[in-house]
């Protein structure tokens, strides 16, 4: 079975690259029960024809036809016909694939051809240059050639992030650097990913953050944490969210439902009354609160959802596109 690694709130792994020019970068809405896509002037560059459509990476976007995934263009035709059993996210330009639950995890080009034969029980997506892989239940490190850079030896690991890597031994996580050299010791009952140089940890229902070199920057005394983005992080205390520095000096008070990372400097949050809004990175209300759900800004709009139809805005709060598709999700692929 292929394990999907995903950054705390980021689902798929969509490649945000600043667009030099207006409408190279494309979204994935829904009408009548299929997906097609627009460019960021609203315009409709791929018809719906699909019954789930992914993120843009370059030229490349995952898609789905009935219950098999293949990759198309951007001109809406297949490069890799529908074949697959799960979503194919690519990576340094290789992407996990499996034809069938049963089947081994191989790597693909996103020209359709296999880099990697089908051998890995589990695999993960590229990055620093390696994958990590399970082999006889154990998880290891992969070249893009299929070799082994690091053996299999961890009851799990994960993706790099600015180049160390969380695994787990004996039922502790550490992280550790391409060659395998433990930086982060093993001793923490749970861990997510690097970002901005800190590393949120959990021991004991309590989580904090430790640097690159594993000593503790902020001590645990979180119920949840998130990486950091834009120089804050997410932090739950007592079912509620608020954001932190890189010192641990609190910068927005706890009191949102649930919380989205900071993209172009502000964040989607749920208010008390189930409403969703914007803040900026100093707490302020940009967006007052009004939408049913609201996602990511990303080349300047965000998808939100009001009177059951899913329309963008700006950063000011208007509608670039008024509410009209079944769903909807953010810009990506711009080049």
């Amino acid at each position: 079975m292929l394990r999907w690694f995903v950054a705390g709130w980021v689902c798929l792994l969509a490649l945000r690259v600043q667009a030099q020019s207006l409408g190279t970068a494309y979204a994935a809405v829904k009408l009548n029960g299929l997906y097609g896509y627009i460019n960021e002037r609203g315009k409709v560059m791929i018809q719906p024809q699909f019954d789930e459509a992914g993120p843009f990476q370059g030229d490349y976007a995952m898609a789905r036809k009935g219950d098999k995934y293949g990759v198309i263009g951007r001109d809406g035709k297949w490069v890799v016909p529908p074949q697959y059993q799960t979503p194919i996210v690519f990576s340094e330009g290789l992407a996990p694939v499996v034809r069938s639950y049963r089947d081994s995890v191989a790597y693909l080009e996103p020209t359709g051809k296999l880099r990697i034969g089908h051998r890995f029980e589990e695999g993960g997506g590229f990055r620093a240059g390696l994958a990590p892989v399970r082999q006889d239940r154990l998880w290891g490190y992969i070249r893009p050639d299929g070799s082994y850079a690091i053996a299999p030896r961890y009851q799990f690991a994960d993706q790099f992030h600015e180049e160390l890597a969380v695994v787990q031994q004996e039922r502790k996580f550490g992280a550790i650097t391409p060659k395998g050299q433990v930086v982060v010791p093993f001793e923490w009952e749970n861990a997510l990913y690097f970002s901005e140089g800190l590393l949120p940890v959990m021991k004991l229902t309590k989580w904090g953050y430790v640097n690159k070199g594993g000593a503790i920057v902020i001590r645990g005394k979180y119920d949840e944490a998130w990486p950091f983005t834009e120089g804050l992080a997410a932090v739950n205390e007592r079912g509620r969210w608020g954001w932190i520095d890189r010192t641990g000096k609190r910068v927005v008070a706890p009191q949102f439902l649930v919380v989205r990372g900071f993209r172009s400097g502000l964040a989607a949050v749920q208010a008390e009354d189930g409403t969703w809004g914007y803040i900026t990175t100093r707490g302020k209300v940009a967006i007052p609160p009004q939408f049913e759900a609201a996602l990511d800004f990303a080349y300047g709009f965000a998808p939100v959802r009001l009177g059951g139809k899913w329309g963008y805005i700006t950063t000011e709060g208007d509608f670039f596109l008024v509410p009209q598709y079944e769903d909807a999700h953010s810009f990506a692929g711009g080049r």
